[in-house]
């Protein structure tokens, strides 16, 4: 049977999250965010790169009512360096890299938290695949994605399911298909 396609999240969350993107962009470039640049830079990401995504830095752990955002459940925001995955002009999810406290890259288990409501099944960086895309090479995250895009000629799209066991659904696997 064919997929369901996938949901995108209802506009008063894609509101909410996409302030929440934004204060996490700038709390990254302040002085707070130092451990949290490094970690990026020693992963390989450029400055520019981190703009270019608009990573960013939740500085720490909340929970609270879905009202705000359009959800009928609360909804958590782990601290950690913070992934907006865009696609076809809107934001479906913000993926966090969880930290630790002293924001030094956690290594548990569940070292990767969506806000609550988002749709991570959407194509990580789908909106690099276009008409001229010659081909496209798909990684196990977004930071591997970002990584790879950086360094990728234009005509490759990289991209990211988001992590083992994801399968992509329609609209983002026709554009892939196409």
């Amino acid at each position: 049977t064919e997929p369901q396609p996938v949901q995108l999240p209802p506009a008063q969350w894609r509101h909410r999250a996409a302030l929440f993107v934004q204060r996490c962009e700038q709390y990254l470039w302040t002085d707070a965010g130092q451990r949290a640049r490094t970690y990026l830079r020693q992963r390989g990401l450029t400055d520019e790169t981190i703009k270019q995504y608009r990573l960013g830095l939740n500085p720490k752990f909340a929970k609270g009512g879905g009202g705000e955002w359009g959800l009928d459940r609360d909804v958590s925001r782990a601290m950690g360096v913070t992934i907006p995955r865009y696609g076809v002009g809107e934001l479906w999810a913000v993926n966090i890299r969880r930290l630790n406290d002293d924001h030094t890259p956690y290594a548990g288990e569940n070292k990767y938290l969506q806000v609550t409501g988002g749709s991570v099944q959407a194509l990580f960086n789908c909106d690099a695949i276009t008409t001229g895309t010659a081909a496209i090479i798909a990684t196990g995250g977004e930071l591997d994605a970002i990584l790879c895009q950086q360094f990728a000629p234009n005509s490759v799209a990289c991209v990211s399911i988001g992590a083992e066991g994801y399968t992509l659904k329609p609209p983002f696997r026709s554009s892939v298909e196409s």
